[in-house]
């Protein structure tokens, strides 16, 4: 368990207050360093991408980093991601995908519905994420200052669309409209007025 609670940014977004679950083989993976080229530059193999390389020191600031991101999209409705306010080794700004209402399991192995974080690592090529979802609509929170700053540290260039908009694009803005099992999907929509770009 990450935390009892998921952060309040995420409650004002509409994620239901379930604790926040990570598993341990995802763990694992995030920590395993990747290969690089002659050059600097991570290998792209399957299995190479699934390695990436986090500090254990960021892997144990990861409840702090997940109350203040910088970014939050919601680009299908059985996720959320949240761009964190850090960079990991190979430059890349840290991402957390986050299945809301998912089932984890405890210690002993009882299920429980929670926020699990499915996987955290260093997103190679940002800027295509950053500009498709702000172009879709579906970047659900931004936080100027630490995004100015990441931006900077990692070459991404805010979409216009994102320049002028500050804090929660809309509250409440997700939408459960399908229970299933466990599972609830959430879709992000843009408040009256905004138009995605």
């Amino acid at each position: 368990m990450v935390e009892g609670h998921p952060p309040e940014n995420l409650l004002r977004l509409g994620l239901e207050d379930l604790p926040v679950y990570h598993t341990r083989r995802h763990l694992l993976s995030e920590h395993a360093p990747r290969e690089l080229d002659s050059e600097g530059n991570v290998i792209r193999t399957e299995e190479n991408l699934h390695r990436h390389g986090l500090s254990e020191r960021l892997l144990r600031r990861l409840p702090e980093l997940l109350e203040t991101p910088a970014v939050v999209m919601n680009p299908n409705p059985r996720v959320l991601i949240s761009m964190l306010p850090a960079i990991d080794r190979y430059g890349c700004p840290v991402i957390a995908i986050i299945d809301p209402a998912a089932v984890a399991f405890d210690r002993d192995r009882t299920p429980i519905e929670a926020n699990l974080v499915k996987s955290v690592y260093g997103r190679l090529e940002p800027q295509g994420m950053i500009d498709e979802n702000a172009r879709r609509g579906r970047v659900l929170y931004i936080d100027h200052p630490r995004a100015g700053d990441l931006f900077d540290q990692t070459g991404i260039v805010c979409p216009r669309c994102l320049a002028q908009m500050d804090g929660y694009i809309a509250r409440a803005s997700l939408d459960r409209r399908h229970r299933d099992g466990s599972s609830v999907d959430l879709v992000a929509r843009l408040p009256q007025g905004w138009v995605a770009r």
